[in-house]
């Protein structure tokens, strides 16, 4: 779907826009205050990724329903989509700082990030990864572990009963990893919210309940709601 093509790339560029002022000081010294509270709004791409995923994962797991062989089928594309360039990226950035000197090193004794949970340290000892970033993959990656096991034996309407639930529960897993002391920024369950509205947006169009020339009609909600979420937190 094209609309989705643009809300990826909004969500990109926000990152992008977000990283850079944060990394680059001669870049925010230069900028305006009010250009620079904007860029801030660029965390809440990776909440746009998040919300593409449990859509288009939710998609193809209810389009799949039924189908012989569809939770193995579903895995392996998976696997060989993304484990293959991941260990790849992961195994060149740990042989070219042998060679020389470079800022980011990958440990071989690394086990969290070979093991693809690079979310799991920040959350519980507040210690990022010598490859932080790949912490959005690792949450997504035990997002698509556990959902299809439900959304390819139960009925889009349970799906989405359960997406909701999910929206529901998500900020009460982040209030709580607070008061542990658990960094609820990089947790799955903290995250689910995202996800879990990609879901049932997913069940809404199977079900035919929302469709999509509706969501063409609201698409322009969208960033609107992300300035005004930005604002608000």
């Amino acid at each position: 779907m094209p609309e989705l093509d643009g809300v990826r790339g909004l969500a990109i560029a926000m990152v992008i826009a977000f990283h850079l002022v944060q990394a680059m000081p001669v870049i925010s010294q230069a900028l305006p205050r009010h250009v620079i509270t904007v860029s801030r709004l660029g965390q809440t791409g990776v909440d746009l990724f998040f919300v593409l995923s449990g859509y288009l994962i939710t998609s193809i797991l209810l389009r799949q329903r039924g189908c012989t062989g569809a939770l193995k089928n579903f895995w392996g594309r998976r696997f060989l989509r993304i484990f293959p360039l991941y260990y790849v990226v992961l195994t060149l950035a740990w042989i070219v700082p042998q060679i020389r000197t470079l800022p980011v090193d990958v440990a071989a004794s690394d086990a969290w990030l070979w093991s693809y949970l690079a979310n799991i340290p920040p959350t519980i000892s507040h210690q990022e990864t010598s490859l932080p970033h790949f912490w959005s993959l690792a949450v997504e990656e035990q997002f698509y572990l556990f959902w299809p096991l439900l959304a390819l034996m139960v009925t889009p309407r349970i799906v989405g009963r359960v997406s909701l639930a999910l929206f529901v529960l998500a900020p009460i897993a982040r209030w709580y990893s607070v008061t542990i002391g658990w960094s609820a920024f990089y947790a799955l369950p903290c995250r689910m919210d995202a996800l879990a509205a990609g879901a049932w947006l997913a069940t809404c169009t199977k079900e035919r309940s929302l469709n999509v020339e509706m969501l063409r009609r609201i698409r322009w909600l969208v960033p609107i709601g992300l300035v005004g979420a930005g604002a608000w937190f």
